[in-house]
Formats: structure tokens, sequence, C-alpha cells
């Protein structure tokens, strides 16, 4: 069955002629608290106290308990039972702060929402206690989940709703914390890590915040982490992270991804004060980044330099302000570095801003913002990138008349001799009148030359056209030619050469050499006063 036909509904292609319709109507009533009993775990039988000092462990883990236990049959691949499945949402008093020393599990179903309250746990270091974690029913009695086989035990439909954790090791620990399941409008604070996702496939994390103020220094582990719990399978697989923060206090990583990660969003995330961002330790494929910010990182706001393939990635919109190095990467496949990305220059700046240090691998493309230059300037990337000669670099370059200001030739600058020179070639060259656009251009009367440093990338490989006109005290001439990479000199001919169609103009000659990196052309045998009057010179 095809089912296109029916309207997107929740955002699924789910139409109401699709054996799987309940369930969307199911995770939107979810979502909207419909038909969801409730439970306070202040009110008998469970009794809370929530006065910050007594221990709630007990308390909290039966109202989770008794929750679950309405969803402990449901059947997430049949067709009827999610319309007639409880939600049961657990519902805490915003005012109070609860103690819980120990470990809370939570099974899939379970909505808990903490109004704003505080959970408070045994300290702020590692061998202090793990809050949350996800679990299951075994004959009846709720048990982690944490250790069991990959997708044996999942956990859907739970959601952490406007919760404050605070002293402890890991405030959540989800493993398959899968289908609408989420963490949302959630605090940390003095925290070790805020949470550990493991195999999160089609979940949620949004509008969470993690604070790590502690004095005392140093935190090695990551504020929010996603694993793939020991597998070199996914990691993340179809999830969204947006409006994420992460206040580092001096921690050695914000966020890490390990294994690999799959059709994967992040939008509105940041990282500041901290050595790392983001940190991706496995395979990417298809992970778009939008709106992000960093700052104020000693180290590398994101870090993409495992070795591993990273294709489709796509980050655009996003501002690095005081950190040591913007993007660092290796074996970019494909995706896009938009020119959407900001390096502010305040302070101590973003001194490596892309890195890319690979000639084998990487064939991303990296857009770096236009730049203006000034008339017959020459063009180069701007300081802060290295990269490798498979990415595609664009790079809008305008020549602008200095007095005016008008534009007068554009091309794409790819980095004098650094990347490769993309063939066949358009907008290196360009006619303007009075002189060949992004060239240097320097007359020698008493000697009777002209050179002309272009910025066209030296490769032996290249094949170009030129046509130039000069004038001087004698004659107008005209060379018209090509120019090639190799094929000059002495066997095995692998210098540049020069060969004009046609009229050679007598004594007059032109010869290239390659100059750092550039083709250099030499104009020799005038007699001044010499005019260059206009004149291409480009790729072929």
């Amino acid at each position: 069955m095809s089912f296109a036909a029916y309207p997107a509904v929740g955002g699924e292609p789910y139409g109401p002629g699709d054996s799987r319709y309940p369930i969307v109507q199911w995770i939107e009533g979810l979502y909207a608290g419909a038909g969801a009993g409730t439970i306070s775990v202040d009110a008998p039988p469970y009794n809370a106290k929530g006065d910050g000092i007594t221990d709630d462990t007990a308390a909290i883990q039966a109202a989770i308990r008794d929750a679950g236990l309405s969803f402990s049959t449901f059947d997430w691949f049949s067709a009827s039972n999610p319309v007639n499945a409880k939600s049961v949402v657990v519902v805490f008093n915003g005012s109070k702060t609860y103690f819980v020393p120990g470990k809370l599990l939570v099974p899939q179903g379970v909505i808990l929402n903490f109004n704003n309250a505080t959970i408070k746990g045994t300290g702020h270091t590692v061998a202090d206690n793990t809050l949350f974690e996800t679990g299951y029913f075994n004959n009846g009695v709720l048990v982690t989940n944490v250790g069991t086989a990959n997708e044996s035990h999942r956990v859907i439909a739970a959601r952490f709703w406007n919760g404050r954790f605070v002293e402890c090791k890991i405030a959540l620990n989800l493993f398959n914390f899968n289908e609408a399941s989420a963490v949302e409008h959630c605090t940390f604070y003095n925290c070790v890590q805020s949470w550990s996702a493991s195999r999160a496939f089609y979940s949620r994390f949004h509008d969470n915040f993690t604070r790590w103020p502690v004095a005392s220094g140093a935190n090695t582990l990551p504020a929010y982490l996603f694993t793939n719990n020991g597998t070199a399978d996914s990691a993340v697989n179809v999830i969204e992270v947006s409006s994420v923060f992460c206040d580092g206090g001096g921690r050695t990583l914000c966020y890490q991804f390990d294994g690999g990660e799959d059709g994967f969003l992040l939008t509105n995330v940041s990282g500041e004060n901290a050595v790392g961002g983001m940190k991706f330790l496995g395979e990417v494929v298809s992970v778009s980044m939008w709106g992000g910010y960093f700052e104020n990182l000693t180290g590398t706001a994101i870090d993409m330099t495992a070795p591993a393939s990273h294709r489709g990635v796509t980050i655009d919109g996003t501002r690095f302000f005081q950190v040591a190095v913007g993007f660092d990467g290796v074996q970019m496949a494909s995706g896009r570095l938009g020119s959407g990305l900001v390096f502010r220059t305040e302070g101590t700046g973003v001194p490596v801003k892309i890195r890319i240090n690979d000639d084998i691998s990487s064939f991303i493309t990296v857009e770096i913002p236009p730049t203006g230059i000034n008339t017959n300037g020459l063009p180069a990337i701007p300081s802060g990138y290295t990269l490798g000669k498979g990415v595609k670099v664009q790079y809008p370059a305008y020549l602008f008349d200095g007095g005016s200001g008008v534009i007068t030739a554009r091309q794409n600058y790819t980095g004098g001799g650094g990347n490769v020179v993309e063939l066949p070639y358009s907008g290196k060259g360009g006619t303007i009148t009075a002189g060949i656009p992004f060239t240097s251009v320097v007359i020698n009367g008493g000697g009777g030359t002209v050179t002309v440093t272009t910025a066209l990338d030296f490769d032996p490989n290249t094949v170009g056209l030129l046509s130039v006109w000069f004038s001087d005290n004698v004659a107008d001439y005209v060379f018209n030619g090509r120019f090639f990479g190799r094929g000059g000199g002495v066997s095995p001919f692998l210098s540049p050469v020069v060969f004009l169609d046609g009229v050679t103009h007598g004594a007059k000659t032109v010869t290239v050499a390659n100059v750092g990196g550039f083709f250099v052309f030499t104009f020799a045998g005038f007699t001044a006063p010499i005019v260059l009057n206009q004149g291409v010179i480009r790729m072929n």
C-alpha cells in the first residue's frame, strides 16, 4: 500500500487508511495528555516528603512502578493496542526538592511531569549516584534494561518533562530510549553528566540546560553523551537535539557522539566555557546542524577527526567566538560547511576556523564568505583555513574599482596552489579595461617587459588560454595563445610553456613560469612607454 495518498499526521506519512494510523493518533494524544491518568508522588499511598532531606527514592519509585504497570502489556507494533493503552503522568510538586540517594527506574509509557521540582542526588563526583535509569518489567518486577541485549527491552513513549536535576554523577542513564520518548525543558546543575543516551532512536531532546559551576574543577565526562553500547552500530538514529545548552564550567567536553550517527538533526545547540564543544567518535551519515553557538573553548568546537567516514555533514548558520579551533575533520566524504558559519574576531578570535588536513578522502564543500578586492588585487584564502586538496572550495572574490566601488569582475577562488583547480574551469578570468582581473601587473618600461602574476593555481595538468592587448611607443600588439602546465624545457618537458597562435610580433616574446604556485607571464621586447590595454588569462 502506498502511504502517499494520505496526509501527514504528527509528522508521519501514516494517514487514516493505513493500519498504523492508530499509533500516530495515540502518540499525539500522549503528548497532549489526552486520556492520561495522573499519580502524585506526594499523595497516599506514596507520600513523598520533598523536603530535600528525607530519602524519597522508594516513594517515587512506587509511583513510577504503578504508572508503568498500566503500560506493561503495550505492544508498539500492534495496530489496536496504542488506542487502548493508558499512559500515566507521574506528577511532582514544583515547590519541593526531592532527595533521591538511590536510583529510580523508568519503564516505557510513563510521563514524568516534574513541574520544575528539584531532584537532588548525593553529590557531584563520579562516586555519586545516578538519579534515573530506563527499565522494564520482568515478571511484574521493574528492573533496569541497561546491560541487556540491544533492542531487547526498548523504552518507548517515556518522557522527562520540566525537571531540575542537581548533585549527581549521572542524571539520566537512558538505554534504548526510543520511539516517542523525550527529554524536554529540563535543567541540570552540578551533575557530572546530564545524560547518557545509548542507542537512542526516534527520540527527542529539546530545551535542556546544563551548568557545571563547581569551582573544584575539571570534569572529564561529557555533559551530553550519545553512545552505541560498545558496538560498531548506530549510537543515534533519526533523533532531534534542539535548543540544548551547555555551560561547561571548565569541563573537558560538552557533547560526545560515539558510534554511528544516522539522520541526526542538531538545531540551536551551544557549548561554552569548556575545553571542547562537540566530538564525533564514529561514522557519521547525514548529520545537519543549524543555529549553533560555541564560545570560550580552549580546544575544538566541532571535532570530526576520528578515523571514520563522515558523509552528508551539513553545518551552517553557526557562530564561533573565542574558540581555538572552529571545525576540525578528516574523511569528510560529502556535505557542506556553509558560508553562514560566523567566526567572530573579538578577543582571541578563532585562530583556526576550518581545518581539514586530508588530501585523500575529504571531498566536502567549504563555503567561505565573499571578499572584495581592490582593482587588480590578488585574492587569497583568509587566514585560519587549512583545506585538503580534495575539498571543494566555494569562495567568491569580487574585484571592484577602488574609486567608485563598482564591482568589475568576479571569480570563485579555490586557494593559491593548495586546492585542485577544477576542470572544465570557469570563473578565474574575465575582461576588464586597462588590466587583467585578479592579477598583479608590473610594467618595466626601461627593460621593455610586462610581468603579469595571476591567481591561477599552478598544476602540471593545467591547460589555459590567453588574449592580451598591449601598446608601446611603436604599435599595438595582441597576443593570443594557449599555455600548459608542462611541455616546456628540456626533456622530460616538465616546465610550463606558452604557445602563441599565429602572429608573433617579431622580437616580442611571452613566457610563463610557476612562481610560488601561480602562473606568472612575462611579455618582453617592448619600447617604452608601455600600456596594457585589456586582456583575458583563464583556464580552458
